[in-house]
């Protein structure tokens, strides 16, 4: 029966006889198959006709489903002892497709994401599960099904949280076709491909836009909002990892950044339970116990919503420079392996996107060897689908200086450092329009309540405007998301160790400085509009070249502009980039998120703008799109 039981905060898992492990308020939801017969009905007709079809044409028997249950029947004790027949069977009492019993069930039928979004609303459930019946092998307690789409592991029904549904069949078609395979049709393999393709794989997968420029998720755009939470597999316990992601999935950040193996002495400071990550600092031995922490910090943020930018190591276990602890440990040979066993580890996570580096330039050609054997690595475990990057040390190119034209290199990263007033935009620009075309980031750019250019005396530390200004900059010259970054926060400082340049407050306190919570702001922006077609135009204003201190920067897509004025500085606009006659204008105050509504202007000629408020720290985006779109404000 399809999604049988459900639980209200717990833990279930199905090996035939339900056990539970934990649980408060189960929910037997008992007339499930009324509501999906009629689906149930489409699918019976659908399976009796397919195969149906296709065996009266081969050149082998047997030639129909009949045949097939005869067979069955004849050879049950001794060749399929445990085989379940009933689909066979239902479904071969059924009719053509142009049935009038078809045609009423293809009618009344309801899409299983349908009935079990109702079972879900009416229950008000915060997990549900399906049970099933299959041969029972050894369950995947890390898994379960999810990653398929198709019962293709074990009868078990694991526990999905929070907005993730588990949908399991009645009957397990892997089974049922890899049997019926075996004994009937080993020269016919593409009625193989024909069964499966009933049940097409359902989990997350990122990729790049057809225009290279943007990453989706589940062919959806995909905004990065990142914050570097380098230290978080390293530091912290289960709980403080729960309070850290959920508090960056409230303020509606996509993505943490996060390093397995650390910066801060990551090979010989356990983690918080005591657990180093490789056993004799090898590579090509991980310690499983470290690994589970990180499997569970994954898992967490997939629950959250949020994804992980996963840095298989620091640079410095590469190449240690003058500073980090290291050791060096990677070579060309224990990279490739490193890189396997990591991607295979998480090939079936939905949430992990790749950053290889960390902070270290590549000296030489052996240290691009490395990377590059890493990112290979990770590239064969996941049969080439890792979405993967490279984060640099400051400078012009990012991570294009040396891998532009590698395979495993789906987007560029930068590095902008620390300082105030850097030409950001220049950076995102020289790799926006390197060949070929690939999306740009900015993955570690001023953090809030961080020492200036490592300057505190003299240049005190860095605030949310500080950060604002960079996130805007970054995007609107073309980068398909912005990084947030805290001092406090990316080492995790708390009283337990010390911290590094001085930070102010502990990070949990840190978690709500002013600058975290405005990021939110950016991402509304940039998804109240779509997204895909967006690109980077100072040709919208006459005053596009200020110094970075006074800077704005303008971006558009085909019928909506932003500009963006650091200091409030009032600007010209040439009006005919976009489309529409009539333009609806607004201010949008990326403080608060709040909108100043303008008169409707005119599409065309030239018009001046100036905002509410001006001066340091008074920054402001002016929003014009086509009134007749009716765009909703962010």
């Amino acid at each position: 029966m399809i999604c049988r039981n459900f639980l209200k905060n717990g833990i279930l898992v199905d090996f035939g006889i339900t056990a539970i492990i934990g649980y408060r308020d189960l929910v037997q939801v008992k007339k499930v198959n009324s509501l999906q017969e009629m689906a149930f009905t489409v699918l019976r007709h659908k399976f009796e006709n397919g195969p149906n079809k296709y065996l009266s044409k081969s050149d082998t028997t047997p030639r129909s489903i009949a045949e097939i249950i005869k067979f069955n029947e004849q050879y049950q004790k001794k060749e399929m002892p445990f085989f379940k027949e009933d689909l066979f069977i239902s479904s071969n009492k059924e009719g053509v497709l142009k049935s009038k019993g078809y045609k009423n069930a293809l009618v009344k039928s309801k899409p299983y994401r349908e009935i079990c979004d109702d079972l879900w609303q009416q229950n008000k459930l915060m997990a549900l599960f399906g049970t099933k019946s299959e041969l029972g092998r050894r369950p995947d307690l890390v898994n379960g099904d999810y990653y398929t789409g198709f019962s293709f592991c074990p009868s078990v029904a694991m526990a999905v949280f929070f907005k993730r549904i588990l949908y399991s069949w009645k009957v397990s078609l892997f089974n049922f076709a890899t049997i019926f395979i075996n004994n009937f049709f080993m020269k016919n393999f593409i009625l193989f491909l024909l069964l499966i393709a009933f049940f097409k794989p359902s989990f997350g997968q990122f990729t790049v836009s057809a225009n290279h420029r943007y990453l989706l998720k589940d062919g959806k755009p995909f905004y990065w909002l990142s914050d570097t939470g380098w230290e978080l597999f390293h530091k912290l316990t289960k709980d403080e990892a729960d309070e850290y992601l959920k508090r960056r999935s409230e303020q509606g950040f996509t993505v943490i950044q996060a390093v397995v193996l650390a910066e801060l002495d990551g090979l010989n400071t356990p983690n918080a339970y005591g657990n180093k990550p490789l056993i004799d600092n090898d590579p090509t031995k991980p310690n499983e116990a470290y690994f589970k922490q990180v499997d569970y910090i994954v898992d967490k943020a997939n629950e959250y919503n949020m994804n992980i930018a996963m840095l298989p190591t620091w640079g410095d276990k590469v190449y240690k420079n003058t500073w980090g602890t290291g050791p060096v440990i990677f070579n060309i040979s224990n990279a490739k392996i490193y890189g396997k066993w990591i991607g295979n580890r998480y090939k079936n996570r939905t949430n992990i996107i790749w950053v290889l580096g960390g902070d270290r330039n590549p000296r030489d050609s052996n240290d691009v060897a490395i990377w590059n054997a890493m990112g290979d690595g990770i590239m064969d475990a996941t049969n080439g689908k890792a979405i993967m990057s490279f984060h640099p040390m400051a400078c012009d190119s990012g991570s294009a200086t040396w891998f532009q034209h590698a395979a495993w290199l789906s987007f560029n990263m930068f590095q902008s450092g620390h300082c105030r007033d850097m030409e950001v935009y220049n950076n995102i620009q020289l790799a926006y329009h390197l060949k070929p075309t690939k999306p740009v980031i900015d993955a570690e750019c001023i953090y809030e309540d961080h020492p200036v250019c490592f300057n505190v005396k003299d240049l005190g530390t860095s605030s949310a405007y500080d950060v604002r200004k960079y996130a805007y900059l970054d995007v609107f010259a073309g980068a398909f998301g912005n990084t947030y970054g805290c001092h406090d926060v990316w080492q995790f400082y708390s009283p337990k160790r010390p911290g590094v340049n001085g930070p102010h407050i502990y990070w949990q306190q840190a978690l709500n400085l002013p600058g975290a919570s405005q990021m939110q702001f950016v991402r509304r922006l940039m998804e109240s509009h779509p997204m895909l077609e967006r690109v980077p135009d100072q040709s919208l204003i006459k005053e596009n070249n200020y110094v970075p201190s006074e800077r704005i920067q303008a971006t558009r897509g085909n019928d909506y502009a932003y500009i963006y004025t650091s200091e409030g500085k009032p600007f010209t606009v040439f009006l005919d980039k976009i489309k529409g006659t009539t333009l609806h204008a607004y201010w949008y105050n990326p403080r608060d998120g709040k909108a100043v509504d303008l008169d409707n202007v005119t599409n065309k000629g030239t018009k001046k703008f100036t905002p509410p408020t001006s001066e340091y720290g008074q920054d402001w985006i002016l929003v014009l799109d086509d009134a007749e779109k009716n765009y909703a404000k962010p």
